[in-house]
């Protein structure tokens, strides 16, 4: 029987709808080839002992329309540079992928809008640090798929594409994919098909059995669009392949200077990794308790000093300054004394420009109010409500027991000395922002190892490159002491595209100049008065050449170092350029040329070489001069440019597109859509900052996990502990102020409150929230009146409560209760919360709530 008979035979005998039975062929035909006509050979020498089907040597998961029309060399060039390995991964590791993506893909929806459109149904992450199992996966990947020299990204791409979703038609970038695209497919069988960019009618289908492994290299790589075939469209050689959800493991090999750069500035990624042992699945809810606080409410000398914001102040990053603000400025160094604990000291700015030091004294109940210091009288008197400057509210921090920073607001930055009752100013500048731009202070810290006093400002700038975009910016300043008196001696700058939920200085001396940031924004250092800072315009690499087409020609530009007239050899699929003493460039074109009609000359006074050459295949639009290469620039034609522009008019409008309810079908149900959903749609991550390098050391990804709020936990001299929002809980996270020193996966949740994240998103209301200092409770407050209070688990004193439904005993329960000011239409502007009292400030009154110690699990 010959091969062509067989061929025809296959639809007789094995018309079925599964990939099991289209295999079972396909190793009939290699039986045959292998036994009947022995013409079987390898696709590569790496992959020996590929089996084949046809007289092509095509291996049994390829297959090829259409052969007649292929030419020799490209036929032979696909199948050697398109590799398919069947069970790469068992179902062990399969397993262990999908346990390790689900949280991070769990948090996100299935998306359509891709960057370059060429997904559909997708959602997808970049993961660096794995477990072992999967870890082990990745490196046999990688010395299967790629050279011992190439360069791996550190990162790897999954992608996760839902059963109805598809992967469009395309060809991935050199330079952010590499030259050899390897995946693992997981949890379905699929089709990838690829189709000549240019001959549509040569065409390749690979059959991607379910944990399989794909190479696409070469010829394959360059010159061919590769997708996944849609479900409704998902057949190989005649028969149905069913696609379900697919998981691919992608790795990516780094080209180009670009891409090298980038390895060697790329912060350590490492994960955020959640306890499990402090998370409690089967939390019932809180029990409200109509338990009450004894409360006492002190009336302030004056009301509070709140800013109104002017029409320069728009964006989000202002509204962000204002809204978080709390008024209230809690000394938790004297907390920290143990011979004060029965006291405690806070500070609030009224209208005048008065700071005022509130001292409560918890036996008595008494509360002195003195003015700590004035601010300058006459700049807060002046203040309209048509100011047209930039203001911010007055903030205080304290970097010690003795010292205090103010930021006014107005421009200002002050260092005071609280050691009496009249602090004295030890430091003051108006020039620390450029263009004398308003600001606050974030945190300060002082290092009694070296008696060095660091300070971070914040503020909110125009970017420059364009006038209607806003930016944060840190401004980190380093103090000296000289004769008691204060002086900046180091100013750096750091500039964050988006909104900035933490920040922080490190607070381990051996480490002085890390800041901690939790941003989603792209983070970039700007200035440093001691050591240049490159920035990245600084740090590309000088482009040798520029280019340019028209419909039928291209043209190009190479800058020569030297006044000798270079050699250029132009040919049919490659150019170059070199002098007597080095290769000035070199490569393959991206297409065909007419190389008789291309012509070029070279200017000495201008030292630059201009080339002209003529398309072979007109009206072809080249995406690149030399494939693979970074060191050209392409400048986009006028002409071309206004055209595309015309075209785009006919499929856009400026008036708003109403979908018709009963006609269209929304992408998703917005009732499955919560409050809480809406606000992590960025992905935060938390980076430790090298201010002396100028460069991101470590980050962590949250991986979407929602902002709840900071707290000082127990240790005032240390940073911030942060609380996010994992599923429903909110897991209070600690990091490390020396993350050298620290596991790699920076395994620092250490305390959890349940629900708590459920609880918050449902307070739409709220202005502040923040917990006791050892975590005893939680506190929400809202911009009026009421404040809710969630307390963690109590065990339960001399009674006895049982759950009807399980019969068991329970031991602890978890209380909430509400609290209200009685103060009139006054919003709430500030909070401090104690494990014995909580403080609530409003525009004119301090109300002080003694809470109950209770004793917590």
């Amino acid at each position: 029987m010959s091969l062509g008979c067989l061929l025809n035979f296959r639809f007789v005998k094995y018309s079925t709808k599964n990939v099991n039975n289209c295999r079972h062929f396909c190793n009939i035909v290699h039986n045959f080839d292998k036994h009947g006509d022995n013409s079987a050979t390898t696709s590569s020498e790496k992959f020996a002992g590929t089996k084949t089907t046809r007289k092509n040597n095509a291996p049994s998961y390829m297959h090829i329309h259409c052969t007649e029309k292929w030419p020799d060399d490209m036929l032979k060039s696909i199948v050697e540079d398109i590799v398919v390995l069947d069970d790469f991964v068992n179902d062990v590791e399969e397993s262990e992928f999908v346990a390790e993506t689900k949280v991070p893909l769990k948090r996100l929806r299935y998306e359509n809008a891709h960057w370059d459109d060429a997904i559909e149904l997708y959602r997808e992450i970049e993961r660096k640090n794995w477990g072992p199992i999967c870890t082990q996966v990745i490196e046999r990947i990688r010395k299967t798929a790629f050279t011992n020299q190439a360069q791996h990204l550190p990162l790897v791409h999954v992608l996760d594409v839902a059963a109805e979703g598809c992967v469009k038609p395309h060809i991935d970038s050199v330079r952010y994919c590499g030259n050899v695209i390897a995946g693992v497919s997981l949890l379905t069988d699929s089709v990838m098909r690829l189709v000549h960019e240019k001959r549509q009618e040569l065409m390749v289908d690979l059959l991607l059995s379910r944990r399989s492994l794909y190479i696409l290299r070469g010829i394959g790589r360059y010159k061919f669009t590769h997708e996944v075939l849609r479900n409704d469209s998902s057949f190989f050689n005649g028969v149905k392949i069913e696609k379900g959800r697919r998981i691919s493991i992608i790795c990516r090999e780094s080209s180009g200077s670009d891409n090298e750069s980038y390895l060697r500035n790329m912060p350590n990624f490492v994960d955020f990794k959640i306890n499990r042992d402090l998370l409690n699945p089967s939390f019932e809810g809180y029990k409200l308790s109509l338990e009450s606080f004894p409360s006492k409410s002190f009336t302030l000398p004056e009301a509070v000093y709140r800013p109104a914001i002017n029409q320069s102040q728009y964006s989000l990053l202002h509204q962000h300054l204002f809204v978080n603000h709390n008024f209230l400025i809690h000394d938790f160094w004297l907390s920290a004394d143990e011979s004060q604990r029965n006291v405690i000291r806070c500070f609030v700015t009224t209208k005048s420009g008065v700071i005022l030091e509130i001292t409560y004294f918890k036996e008595s109940g008494n509360c002195n109010i003195s003015a700590a210091v004035q601010l300058d009288n006459q700049r807060f008197s002046n203040l309209t409500d048509t100011e047209e400057r930039k203001i911010y509210n007055v903030t205080i921090s304290l970097p010690s027991v003795n010292l205090a920073f103010v930021a006014d607001g107005l421009g200002d930055l002050l260092l005071f000395d609280r050691s009496d009752e009249k602090w004295s100013i030890l430091f003051e500048n108006s020039t620390v922002v450029q263009n004398q731009e308003s600001f606050v202070v974030v945190d300060s810290i002082y290092r009694s190892g070296d008696s060095s006093l660091q300070c971070l400002l914040k503020t909110v700038v125009a970017q420059q490159s364009k006038s209607s975009s806003f930016q944060n910016e840190f401004i980190l300043l380093d103090f000296v002491q000289n004769d008691k008196m204060w002086q900046i001696c180091r100013k750096r700058s750091i500039h964050v595209k988006n909104v900035v939920e933490f920040s922080s200085l490190s607070r381990s001396d051996k480490l002085p100049n890390l800041i901690c940031l939790l941003t989603s924004g792209d983070v970039e250092f700007f200035y440093d008065s001691q050591r240049p800072v490159v920035t990245a315009a600084n740090n590309v690499s000088t482009k040798i050449y520029t280019w340019r087409q028209t419909n039928d020609r291209i043209f190009v530009e190479v800058a020569i170092n030297s006044k000798i007239e270079p050699k250029v050899d132009i040919e049919r699929k490659s150019i170059r350029i070199f002098d007597s003493e080095s290769q000035i460039l070199n490569g393959e074109l991206f297409d065909e040329i007419c190389e008789k009609n291309s012509k070029w000359s070279f200017d000495i006074a201008t030292k630059k070489l201009v080339i002209e050459m003529v398309k072979l295949e007109a009206d072809n639009h080249w995406t690149e001069f030399i494939i693979g290469d970074t060191n050209g620039e392409y400048l986009a034609d006028k002409n071309s440019v206004a055209q595309m522009g015309d075209t785009m008019m006919d499929f856009t409008t400026d008036q708003e597109v109403k979908a018709d309810p009963f006609t269209s079908r929304p992408a998703f149900n917005a009732e499955d859509i919560e409050e809480c959903d809406m606000g992590c749609m960025d992905s935060l991550s938390f980076n430790w900052l090298d201010a002396n390098e100028h460069k991101i050391i470590h980050s962590v990804d949250l991986g979407g996990h929602q902002w709840l709020f900071s707290a000082k936990y127990e240790d005032p001299s240390a940073a911030p502990s942060i609380c996010l929002r994992y599923d429903v809980d909110g897991i209070l996270w600690r990091a490390p102020s020396d993350p050298f020193a620290d596991s790699p996966s920076f395994s620092a949740h250490f305390l959890t409150f349940d629900a708590f994240g459920y609880v918050v998103a449902g307070k739409e209301a709220r202005r502040l929230v923040g917990c006791s200092p050892r975590a005893v409770y939680c506190a929400i407050a809202d911009s009026h009146r009421n404040i809710y209070v969630y307390w963690r688990p109590n065990k339960l004193q001399g009674q006895m409560l049982k759950n009807r439904k399980t019969g068991q005993n329970v031991q602890t329960v978890c209380k909430q209760n509400l609290l209200t000011v009685d103060a009139g239409d006054q919003e709430i502007l500030g909070m401090i919360t104690l494990d014995d009292h909580l403080l609530i400030l409003t525009d004119s009154q301090l109300t002080v709530f003694v809470m109950s110690a209770s004793e917590v699990n």
